[in-house]
């Protein structure tokens, strides 16, 4: 065996193989994060979605089991209903609370925030002064309620002495995820629409959005 056979590595073999290493591990360190924000990202999708489902179900929950009532505002009678895009109150038999019997008063109000709106439910009991407050959402970055009339048209405001709203809608963008949820109002006789399954109301509204 002669010398060149037992010589070892160069420095510049070494600064090579280092290099061509540091250039792996960055690109596999790359590799995991970008595997770790997608997981993350699809994360936060999900809880976006469970979120507006349940807000969904539970705004349904309520609206389905509102009562028709009347109230007395200013000297004059009024359907216990009022809205406006910023938010709507009305009577309910279903608390979100769930230890709740009797009715509530039930009031969904968007406020905004240093971080965007958020959307509050208030519930009241009869004779209950302060009442309880729920975030249902927050961070949104737009949110808007629409009602529809007898008329088959959307407006945002919504006072009326005799009738209810045929139903409510409610337009919501969290991040990439935007949604028009649409909830009948079921007053007079319950389990009845009316005239709301003759029109495409969500197509209605689309066509008031714009």
């Amino acid at each position: 065996m002669n010398l060149h056979d037992k010589r070892g590595f160069t420095l510049l073999e070494i600064l090579l193989a280092t290099l061509l290493l540091s250039i792996v591990a960055v690109a596999v360190v790359g590799a995991i994060r970008l595997g770790v924000r997608s997981v993350q990202k699809a994360e936060a999708k999900v809880q976006e979605l469970d979120a507006i489902r349940g807000l969904y179900l539970n705004l349904e929950r309520q609206l389905s089991s509102l009562i028709s009532s009347t109230r007395w505002v200013d000297g004059k009678r009024f359907v216990w209903f009022e809205g406006d895009k910023s938010g709507f109150q009305f009577l309910s038999t279903s608390s979100l609370l769930g230890s709740r019997d009797s009715f509530v008063e039930v009031s969904y109000t968007i406020e905004e925030t240093d971080k965007g709106f958020q959307l509050i439910e208030r519930e009241r009991l009869p004779g209950e002064e302060e009442g309880v407050s729920i975030v249902l959402m927050d961070s949104i970055d737009k949110v808007v309620f629409l009602y529809l009339n007898q008329e088959m048209e959307w407006k945002e405001e919504f006072k009326e002495s005799k009738v209810f709203p045929r139903a409510v809608a409610l337009v919501i963008k969290k991040g990439k995820i935007e949604r028009e949820m649409i909830f009948p109002v079921y007053s007079g006789s319950r389990g009845s629409t009316s005239k709301i399954e003759e029109v495409d109301v969500l197509e209605v509204l689309r066509r008031t959005l714009k």
